[in-house]
């Protein structure tokens, strides 16, 4: 678990210092990116036709999606790419006017292809699609990577209607609307996995998730609330949270609330809101057994007991107190401390046990099943 966890910051590190890079130097690949960049209202181009700066423009485009250009007048650049725009202006401007006119057609401002950023970022908001138009580049935008560790989880969800709006998109406005629901892998969009570091479209929400996590209480070294990774089992949960002490109790339980708080739930808690809770079995975790080294669920809170106790006192050999498993009884407990000795009175033994503040006593034979915190006496034999 350690050297996964390792490897995710490895990743982080290196995927960070790429879109750093990118950051720093874009313009490379801007005019490149720029001839498939799809024109809208609001988008501000520059329009240069070579040997003829009288001509030079910086236009905006209209909110009806068209411009106007000297011996041309209106045409619409909406929905076209840079290219084809220059293509159009070219035909028309060499129609009696020019000859054979070299254009460039250049976006000055992007302002057309809005984007929404929302969830567990820094700085959520309305971003442009630019001649950037990858996942991790809205991301790094918008602050992700600042304090991921503390916020945000491992997916990301891209909700991308039908219709594009001019607000962002919940989750639950997705489902209603029928929108495309895309979850990618942010470690894997790190890695440079194009089918998780995907190219985002005009009114895609994108929606970062909260971290998720888990709480280990009770008998480990390290209690406390932890994130929540992909893959966590039982094993791997008490693994991080320092494995169990040596009083740690045989039966472990698995609190699994219906609406997961920032607060651990304890056992007492949990049955008086009627949670789910799963009991099972510390040694068959450690061995690996499925049935019991369940997967992590958000908002778990596992919980190691104290070891259930009983103490044996009178005429054993080792009186003092032990470790009670399930199912111990008299007999055994007499054969955990030593066996009797010469002087004990094997008819007479009884157990102390202690019931809402109130101490009682009652014999028992050697099939009676001890309950924790009881007091075995092996009395002395007189005759």
């Amino acid at each position: 678990m350690t050297q996964r966890r390792d490897d995710t910051r490895t990743i982080l590190f290196f995927g960070v210092i790429l879109l750093s890079l990118l950051l720093l130097f874009p313009f490379a690949p801007a005019l490149f990116a720029q001839k498939d960049y799809v024109l809208g209202p609001e988008d501000v181009i520059e329009i240069i036709v070579w040997g003829h700066e009288d001509l030079r423009r910086q236009i905006p485009i209209s909110l009806q999606g068209a411009i106007t250009f000297p011996m041309i007048g209106e045409i619409r650049a909406e929905g076209k790419s840079t290219q084809k725009l220059e293509k159009e202006l070219a035909a028309k401007l060499g129609d009696g006017y020019l000859v054979n006119p070299q254009i460039t057609v250049t976006v000055k401002e992007f302002k057309s292809q809005k984007v929404y950023v929302m969830g567990q970022v820094e700085k959520p908001g309305i971003y442009t699609i630019t001649q950037e138009n990858r996942l991790l580049y809205f991301l790094s935008q918008a602050g992700l990577f600042s304090d991921r560790e503390k916020a945000s989880g491992e997916d990301v969800v891209i909700l991308r209607p039908k219709n594009p709006a001019n607000h962002g998109m919940t989750l639950e406005e997705a489902g209603t609307k029928q929108a495309e629901v895309i979850r990618v892998t942010l470690r894997e969009a790190l890695a440079g996995d194009p089918n998780h570091n995907i190219a985002i479209q005009k009114g895609d929400s994108i929606v970062v998730p909260r971290m998720q996590f888990f709480f280990v209480l009770g008998e480990v070294r390290n209690p406390g609330r932890y994130n929540l990774e992909r893959g966590t089992n039982l094993l791997n949960a008490l693994t991080i949270g320092g494995a169990p002490t040596k009083d740690a109790d045989e039966e472990i339980e698995i609190i699994r609330p219906k609406n997961p708080s920032e607060k651990a739930i304890t056992h007492e808690e949990a049955q008086a809101r009627k949670e789910k809770i799963i009991k099972v079995i510390l040694k068959e975790v450690l061995s690996g057994n499925p049935t019991h080294n369940i997967p992590i669920q958000h908002g778990d809170s596992i919980v190691v007991p104290l070891m259930a106790s009983f103490f044996v006192t009178g005429e054993v050999t080792r009186p003092g107190m032990y470790r009670l498993e399930k199912g111990t009884n008299i007999l055994k407990a007499v054969s955990l401390a030593g066996g009797l000795t010469p002087k004990a009175s094997r008819r007479s033994i009884k157990i102390v046990r202690e019931k809402e503040g109130k101490k009682t006593e009652f014999k028992v034979t050697y099939e009676t099943v001890v309950q924790p915190a009881d007091t075995v006496v092996i009395p002395e034999s007189f005759f």
